[in-house]
């Protein structure tokens, strides 16, 4: 039976082989956190998707009429009970959030630029989308799926936008960016569309771009050639072969040790849970194998080796040279080594690693 993977979950592999997962249905009710990365993206996403269902409504009932991003947060006296209408419960101060949004942000002036030169006719927001559906396959050997995250038609065109919370060129995860909506563009011409297709990657916070009048867009040629460069035949064959699920050592890491970017996909990778509970369980390994350990409760015994407690179990951690790992809920320790016991006392000894916050 094919496997089905989302355009989100294929770019992230690109960059990354221990992201790909196979295509899961969104859950109904989610929790936000915002004193998270990705929980304030997501938060932020959910707060530009009510605003454009709220903004289509307008632009329907009167074509004339534009409800800017900034008049909708100002009318809303219960966002938090909004969001709850939409199984959506946000944990964290939602009022500083939005302040901190609102000071940065041009998407409501780019959708009312957008509006001014091409008038808007529709906005749809979380379509999902797949090649099964149409019976035609963008790959041989598994099926794409997902869901857009906004398409909005105008008299000319159909806008595909996908929102991200900032955008760099430079970083490895621009790429991931561009395959993603290069492939719910291929699913998107598998419905027969009735205009031209434009692409856009929007920056939703301007983090690095806050001098610009409007977003940060990169436009359909844009993406349309990089994607035509990183789709190519040696990512297709490793994506189509048997061996898409990666060793308990991730790929990326293994070659990135020194960068402090926190992973959440790895974290939660079952692999890297069970090696936890290895490393403070009795039976030792004689293998090198990856594990990240919560620096929640750390003691000093020398220069070169802790004693890091959890979940009322203690293992020793030796390094290789002069090491300073301090207590702290925020942090926590990746490494990869081999687990021995010597003396009755169970060793972890480091082969490579790195300090993380949450």
């Amino acid at each position: 039976m094919k496997e089905t993977y989302s355009p989100s979950n294929l770019g992230k592999a690109y960059i990354c082989p221990a992201r790909l997962r196979p295509y899961k249905q969104p859950s109904t009710f989610q929790e936000i956190y915002l004193r998270n990365a990705n929980g304030r993206g997501l938060f932020l996403h959910k707060i530009i998707e009510l605003w454009l269902k709220k903004l289509n409504e307008c632009i329907q009932l009167n074509e004339c009429k534009f409800l800017t991003l900034d008049n909708y947060l100002t009318s809303i006296n219960d966002l938090r009970g909004e969001l709850a209408s939409e199984k959506i419960q946000v944990h964290g101060n939602i009022s500083e959030a939005i302040r901190e949004f609102r000071s940065m942000t041009r998407v409501g002036a780019f959708l009312n630029h957008l509006n001014k030169i091409d008038p808007i006719i529709s906005i749809t927001v979380e379509k999902t989308y797949s090649d099964e559906m149409n019976e035609q396959y963008i790959f041989e050997d598994f099926f794409v799926k997902g869901t857009v995250d906004c398409i909005i038609e105008t008299q000319k065109h159909l806008f595909l936008i996908d929102w991200k919370l900032s955008i760099d060129m430079q970083s490895k995860l621009f790429d991931s960016y561009v395959l993603q909506l290069g492939l719910y563009h291929k699913l998107l011409e598998l419905s027969n569309p009735p205009k031209q297709i434009r692409l856009l990657l929007v920056s939703i916070t301007q983090v690095d771009e806050r001098h610009r009048e409007l977003p940060y867009i990169i436009k359909t040629e844009k993406i349309l050639d990089e994607f035509s460069r990183i789709n190519d035949s040696e990512w297709v064959n490793w994506v189509q072969s048997d061996e898409k699920v990666p060793s308990t050592q991730c790929t990326y890491c293994s070659y990135n040790y020194s960068e402090t970017e926190f992973c959440f996909e790895r974290s939660n990778d079952k692999t890297i849970i069970q090696n936890l509970e290895v490393l403070f369980g009795t039976d030792p390994i004689e293998d090198f194998f990856d594990v990240e350990i919560p620096l929640t409760n750390v003691r000093r015994i020398s220069a070169t080796i802790y004693e890091i407690a959890h979940e009322q179990k203690a293992v020793e951690i030796v390094f290789k040279g002069l090491v300073t790992l301090q207590t702290s809920k925020r942090k926590f320790l990746r490494c990869t080594g081999q687990l021995r016991s010597q003396n009755g006392v169970m060793s972890f000894f480091i082969h490579q690693h790195a300090v993380f916050t949450v």
